[in-house]
């Protein structure tokens, strides 16, 4: 029975070359692996670039580079991942072989099985939530479904590709290059722009034990006090949209006279904005095209080095 399969894209950053060249790819600095057939010499071959991963990590590395060489056949659907975290491209595998380019192309990832990609997508909100819950593992590599033909009648598969950005195209284009970089760059950013709005004492705390606050800072308002500002930064794909979970959970850690910003490259559930104000009137949404706004707006006034890692900026 054909299955189907998830091969990650670069977090989506990479489908344009996917569907572009028709093919699937994958990385980890492999060379030409289409001759080996063996888990064993797979994994010696992986080592031998990799020799100081730890072992359990080095093991799961494997059984992915061995599930997309050795396992994924021909008949077989591959569903790759977008920037907009909603929208998923699929296709079938048509050749039952890897194989390695014979010339070099500007896709830098050697080991490639061959796919015909289909014009419509997959909608992931409209997935059921088995497969919602398990598009959420972060392998490159996993298995999504052991049966093609179940999968291919599920109502979400073979819709328009039209879950639209709801800002510009200047703001989606801004944001997109955030996504290729690491969350804690999206935190740096954050506390940026804060201090070239005003905001003063900033600190960068993101990462384990944050305690949901991963920027904070202070602003003085004008012949009044100084008020602490806790920021609460979501980084997710458009169509990844933020409930009220977040905002309940910011508001929850927030001093007496402490105000949150929750700040996401995505949305808002349609109705969070409403119950936000009425039940957690402390937290302020900034969504993703605001907050592309606001970088526009202060662009001068931001350091250097992310105007590089940003720019040059769209019309």
């Amino acid at each position: 029975m054909s299955k189907v399969w998830v091969v990650r894209a670069g977090g989506g950053t990479l489908a344009d070359d996917f569907l572009d060249g028709g093919f699937a790819s994958i990385g980890w600095e492999m060379g030409d692996l289409t001759e080996v057939k063996d888990l064993d010499a797979l994994r010696d071959s992986y080592r031998a670039v990799h020799p100081e991963q730890f072992p359990p990590a080095a093991g799961n590395v494997v059984a992915q580079i061995h599930a997309f060489m050795n396992q994924i056949a021909s008949g077989d659907i591959i569903v790759t991942p977008t920037i907009n975290a909603n929208v998923h491209r699929f296709g079938e595998v048509i050749e039952q072989e890897p194989y390695a380019p014979v010339s070099a192309d500007a896709h830098h990832h050697v080991n490639r099985r061959k796919v015909h990609w289909r014009d419509d997508c997959i909608l992931r909100t409209q997935l059921p939530d088995a497969e919602r819950k398990t598009l959420r593992d972060r392998r490159t590599v996993f298995l999504l479904s052991d049966d093609r033909d179940a999968f291919l009648s599920l109502p979400a598969i073979g819709l328009p590709c039209d879950a639209p950005f709801p800002g510009n195209a200047a703001q989606a284009a801004i944001l997109a290059r955030i996504h290729q970089k690491n969350p804690g760059f999206f935190e740096l950013l954050i506390a940026e722009l804060l201090q070239a709005m005003g905001c003063t004492d900033l600190d960068v705390r993101g990462g384990p034990g944050d305690q949901g606050v991963d920027v904070a800072a202070h602003i003085q308002i004008p012949f009044a006090d100084t008020v602490k500002v806790h920021v609460q930064a979501k980084r997710y794909q458009p169509g990844r949209d933020i409930d009220m979970r977040a905002v309940k959970k910011l508001n929850h850690g927030l001093p007496d006279a402490g105000r949150g910003l929750l700040i996401t490259t995505s949305g808002f559930k349609p109705h969070v904005p409403a119950r936000s104000a009425e039940e957690t009137p402390s937290v302020f949404l900034i969504d993703g095209p605001t907050f592309a706004e606001q970088l526009f707006d202060h662009w001068q006034e931001i350091p250097q080095y992310f105007r590089d890692q940003l720019g040059p900026l769209s019309e």
